[in-house]
């Protein structure tokens, strides 16, 4: 008998335990969208080669960019 209650009490847990990962919130507040721009920023004490520079490689990878949209490597 006391076997059978500690079956069920340990079936109601993984139950409970199942539901419990299928719960979803659901958020009804509206969202505040923002733009954001994300800068990478290279380790300042690497020295030589494009990981030196400012604004990195070109693609060819190996001409440094003049500037962050990089108009020199065209």
């Amino acid at each position: 008998m006391e076997a059978e209650k500690i079956i069920v009490i340990l079936l109601i847990i993984f139950f409970i335990v199942t539901i419990a990962g299928h719960v979803i919130v659901v958020n009804r507040q509206p969202v505040k969208t923002t733009t954001t721009s994300t800068v990478v920023v290279k380790n300042p004490h690497i020295y030589g080669g494009c990981a030196g520079t400012q604004y990195g490689c070109c693609p060819n990878g190996i001409t440094a960019k003049a500037n962050y949209l990089g108009t020199n490597c065209y």
